[in-house]
């Protein structure tokens, strides 16, 4: 989708699984870096939110692909999913908080 978007500057991914936890291993194939940035990570993008993350392995690797490769970003906004308990959600800000941006005047808020 992001290689076909090129003037995106804005991604909202809202509510991204609802499934319980088993289902989503099921389903979830993992997240596979696109061999070329796309060019509106590289020029357009300057906001991201995503909500309802549960630090399933491809939405981690997600979230730090848009934090990495995004020039312009400005903000990024993270809300977990309100089933986590509190040790998951602060597993989640560590590993995210820890993710190298190439945007160093980016904002990483966690909700």
């Amino acid at each position: 989708m992001l290689q076909n978007t090129p003037n995106l500057q804005t991604l909202i991914i809202h509510e991204l699984y609802k499934l319980d936890e088993e289902l989503l291993r099921f389903y979830v194939k993992g997240w596979k870096d696109p061999e070329i940035v796309p060019e509106c990570l590289l020029s357009h993008l300057t906001t991201c939110s995503l909500t309802n993350y549960s630090l399933i392995h491809s939405e981690l690797q997600f979230a730090q692909y848009i934090m990495q490769n995004s020039r312009l970003l400005n903000t990024i906004t993270i809300q977990s999913a309100e089933f986590l308990d509190t040790n998951r959600k602060l597993q989640m800000l560590i590993e995210l908080s820890s993710c190298p941006r190439i945007s160093p005047t980016s904002k990483f808020f966690f909700i």
